[in-house]
């Protein structure tokens, strides 16, 4: 959080500080589930990443019991609704979740056959040292595609359809290479990169191919406001809110653009007092 002459900036994934100059009233938007999410089941013994892009399509990746031939797999993908609600039935699992607006996340696995489920329980994952790096990571091998989702605290949860459906690991530092537990004991060491990729074990390369817009540099410029954001949507819609204080029912939409590339850099005339500002792309 950058604050400079009571200026304050609030960087929270989905939600960003920026400025469009074009000044115009809205009305109520959708709201924008957009994040990586994780969670685990109340034992510990499973777990699951989430991401939702800006155009809130969503991409699960996750398993329960990993070190175990018998352990269930988590793997699909949907487009969350309006309600934060989502679902995908994928090699007999059909699996459905639940977004609240506070960033709370509620998951139910089951069998289509009604042999077992299992509940899982998690939230937003929106700062960590691999937050330049996070988003959602696709790779071919032997004309099987391979997804992999990357968070801010440096989990990586792979997809791995062949042994029954999902890994994971976590990495501490840029070039480490650690080894990751999965289901069928299918192993790999997987190495994540600063230039956004990730290796399995020198045989397959895992490139980024979605990522979360970010809050760039900050700063005063002659009494104004300028900052920066990456990773938007080209051609997507972007509206910027305001408040004067972090209360989730007061902010007011002040301007809208749509995005021409994918990164970009604003000014704001900013007042006297405190004042807040988020970026919201809509679906």
């Amino acid at each position: 959080m950058n604050s400079m002459r009571k200026c304050r900036v609030l960087s929270l994934l989905p939600v960003l500080a920026v400025l469009f100059a074009v000044p115009g009233s809205l009305t109520a938007q959708s709201t924008s589930y957009s994040g990586i999410y994780l969670g685990q089941t109340a034992d510990g013994l499973g777990g699951f990443a989430l991401f939702v892009n800006a155009s809130q399509n969503a991409l699960l990746i996750g398993g329960y019991r990993y070190n175990d031939d018998d352990g269930d797999a988590l793997y699909g993908s949907c487009t969350v609704n309006a309600s934060g609600g989502g679902s995908s039935d994928i090699s007999g699992i059909n699996t459905s979740f639940t977004i609240s607006s506070n960033g709370s996340v509620n998951l139910l696995g089951s069998a289509d056959d009604g042999s077992y489920s299992f509940q899982m329980a998690g939230s937003r994952d929106s700062s960590g040292p691999f937050l330049s790096v996070s988003g959602s990571y696709s790779g071919e091998i032997s004309g099987q595609t391979i997804q992999a989702i990357v968070t801010p605290d440096g989990w990586i949860y792979q997809s791995s359809p062949n042994h029954g459906g999902g890994a994971r690991v976590q990495v501490t530092a840029y070039g480490q290479a650690a080894t990751e537990s999965s289901l069928g004991h299918a192993v790999n060491t997987a190495t994540l990169s600063q230039s956004a990729q990730i290796d399995l074990s020198g045989v397959l390369t895992l490139n980024r191919v979605d990522s979360l817009p970010m809050l760039g540099a900050a700063g005063l410029t002659n009494g104004l406001f300028v900052f920066s954001a990456t990773g938007l949507t080209i051609g997507g819609t972007n509206v910027l809110q305001t408040c004067s204080q972090l209360n989730p029912t007061n902010w007011v939409s002040i301007a809208t653009n749509i995005s021409s590339a994918s990164t970009a850099s604003f000014t704001n005339a900013v007042g006297g007092g405190t004042h807040f500002f988020r970026l919201l792309q809509l679906p």
